[in-house]
């Protein structure tokens, strides 16, 4: 009879115990989207405020190598009109973290520039242009 209960109170300690785990993993990824958030930029700040509800995003011939040396992007571009949505698919090191990051400017490419409404990137102010994406 010790068992019967046993073995009923297995499968939902079990189930508590999974969901425990992927709660833990949601925390712990909610907790990295914060930090990169709130991530200061090393680089110049500039001169204008982006406006309007959205704009179009260009990529122009961009390449991006991270200090290290390891080359990530290789002249690539892309157009995205305002008011739509492009995803991303590809593989682990492919690029598609790195374009989010020369986006929101935690970086600037190595070569080639990003546009927001054919401005460059560099003269956006980039505390007005991350509060956009919030």
């Amino acid at each position: 009879m010790c068992y019967h209960y046993v073995t009923m109170l297995f499968l939902p300690l079990t189930m508590v115990q999974r969901q425990f785990g992927e709660l833990q993993i949601v925390a712990a990824t909610l907790q990295r989207i914060d930090e990169l958030r709130l991530t200061a930029s090393v680089l110049p700040g500039g001169t204008e405020v982006p406006t309007g509800d959205a704009f179009a995003v260009d990529l122009r011939h961009v390449s991006f190598s991270y200090p290290e040396g390891s080359q990530v992007l290789d002249d690539i571009s892309l157009h995205v009109a305002s008011g739509k949505v492009l995803g991303l698919l590809g593989r682990t090191g492919s690029g598609k973290t790195t374009i989010s990051r020369l986006l929101f400017r935690f970086y600037d490419p190595t070569s080639g520039e990003v546009y927001f409404d054919g401005v460059g990137l560099p003269t956006h102010v980039l505390r007005a242009l991350r509060a956009r994406w919030d």
